[in-house]
């Protein structure tokens, strides 16, 4: 079954949150979530690894950054954007709106 899932950060109100929804309109009602916290993001430290998405990179001394933790599954057309999307936005990606033409801050060289 196929999943619909976004998250974001407003630096400005400091507000961080995850939703997910099915697909299936049907069982939207039933089975969505949204999960919000106010987090206060300091001192993001600067670093030489890559933007990894479905996996994590490690340290290694001797061989640079090696790309482990590997997603086990599929992910369908993922999207980076520069900025916090409106609900508008979320809902207009969720009907199936190309992430390209939404108002936000689409970030080049995503998928």
């Amino acid at each position: 079954e196929w999943y619909f899932v976004c998250a974001g950060y407003d630096v400005t109100s400091k507000r961080m949150w995850l939703r997910q929804e099915p697909l299936d309109k049907k069982k939207r009602a039933k089975s969505g979530a949204v999960v919000e916290k106010t987090a206060n993001v300091t001192n993001v430290a600067k670093n030489h690894a890559p933007f990894l998405m479905a996996a994590y990179c490690e340290d290694a001394e001797s061989n640079g950054n090696v790309v482990t933790g590997h997603f086990n599954g599929k992910i369908d057309g993922p999207s980076l954007f520069g900025s916090s999307l409106g609900a508008e936005d979320i809902e207009a990606l969720l009907t199936g709106n190309s992430p390209g033409a939404i108002g936000g801050s689409l970030i080049d060289g995503c998928p």
